[in-house]
């Protein structure tokens, strides 16, 4: 629903925007909380950084150092 929402960004409400805005940041800090990520990016979280656990951006920092890896998933977000 959230990606949803940040693809129609330009039509919110003020109101709805900031909401948006506000859990698209909460959701940068914690993949967690966006599902499809957390789920696609387990199996590459636990092969390279098994002793990282989530929260403040860890596992993301810890995933870039490996990202050119050829056992790296191959999903692409935007």
């Amino acid at each position: 629903m959230l990606a949803c929402l940040q693809q129609q960004i330009d039509k919110l409400t003020p109101s709805c925007l900031k909401q948006v805005l506000d859990l698209s940041e909460l959701q940068a800090d914690d993949v967690k909380l966006d599902r499809q990520l957390y789920l696609d990016c387990t199996d590459d979280h636990l092969r390279f950084c098994p002793d990282i656990a989530p929260g403040s951006g860890k596992v993301y920092k810890c995933l870039m150092q490996y990202k050119m890896d050829r056992r790296m998933s191959s999903k692409v977000y935007v």
